[in-house]
């Protein structure tokens, strides 16, 4: 799958940066804790901007004889003490099968985009 998604920044707290970690999961889990029912997809690197950007990540394929059945959006940061802030919007998990390019390009507020891919 490719996963592809829009990330800002919120200030107003201690931190000056946050990270979305996304974690493909059976079940609900404690995202912190290690898991056997667990995989993490991708992290952002850290985000500082308060503007909109764009961002995805590298074609992801679950571990062969696995399945999941939930997604879980955590947002961290590489300061430890306290939960940053941050906004997500507009995530689309697309199949890997459809061509690329109809995958790599957005289409937001009338224009194209460039996409982050890590």
């Amino acid at each position: 799958m490719l996963l592809i998604f829009f990330a800002k920044f919120i200030t107003g707290t201690t931190f000056n940066n946050v990270q979305f970690e996304f974690i493909a999961a059976n079940g609900c889990i404690d995202p912190i804790g290690s898991s056997a029912w667990r995989e993490v997809i991708g992290i952002t690197p850290p985000i500082t901007s308060t503007s909109w950007a764009p961002f995805s990540f590298s074609a992801w394929t679950a571990p062969l004889n696995q399945s999941f059945d939930h997604l879980i959006i955590r947002a961290n940061s590489n300061q430890i003490a306290e939960t940053p802030f941050g906004r997500i919007d507009n995530i689309c998990v697309t199949d890997i099968t459809i061509p690329c390019i109809q995958v790599l390009t957005i289409l937001k507020f009338g224009r194209l985009l460039s996409i982050r891919q890590f």
